[in-house]
């Protein structure tokens, strides 16, 4: 009798017959093109999704990039609701992330959706003043969406805060 022998693929391979391009993979998985510069693969680690081979890519929480859209940062979520953790969503390149070439950088303290959407700073975070004058509480009046609870908030322990530099003109950084 002949053996017969099984070969393994993976759950979703299928989904990617025809995807030649940058493009047509992107559109394959849903995400725009963009977002797969932030992908990065580890060697060696399988999707921990049953039946799924792929490689887990990092960030991602031991999934494929199939299965978990972690590894890059969105404004909504697959199905529809926003997306706690979006900092960085206009994917304008990594250097905008919160790790770039192993270095890991704060968030910028203000609320302003445009900020949120840039991402970090990895020229150097600015600090609040430390000075218990008015000089403060000006540095981030001048924030946009700076509400008095937040500045309060702010002001309480100023050294956990630091402000993205292009909240403010280069002459005045």
């Amino acid at each position: 009798a002949a053996a017969i022998v099984l070969v393994e693929q993976p759950c979703c391979s299928a989904m990617f017959i025809g995807a030649n391009t940058r493009t047509e993979v992107a559109e394959a998985l849903g995400v725009p093109a963009v977002a797969l510069d932030y992908v990065s693969l580890l060697e060696n680690k399988c999707c921990k999704q049953r039946g799924c081979s792929f490689p887990s890519a990092d960030r991602n929480y031991g999934k494929c990039v199939r299965h978990g859209r972690s590894w890059f940062p969105r404004k909504v979520k697959g199905d529809g609701s926003d997306s706690k953790h979006c900092r960085g969503h206009f994917l304008l390149g990594s250097k905008f992330q919160r790790e770039y070439q192993g270095i890991i950088v704060p968030s910028c303290c203000c609320t302003d959706k445009t900020c949120e959407g840039i991402g970090y700073s990895h020229e150097g975070m600015m600090r609040i003043p430390s000075d218990d004058g008015k000089d403060a509480g000006e540095f981030l009046g001048a924030l946009p969406g700076m509400t008095q609870q937040r500045k309060k908030q702010i002001l309480a322990d100023r050294s956990k805060f630091f402000v993205a530099p292009w909240h403010f003109h280069p002459k005045h950084r």
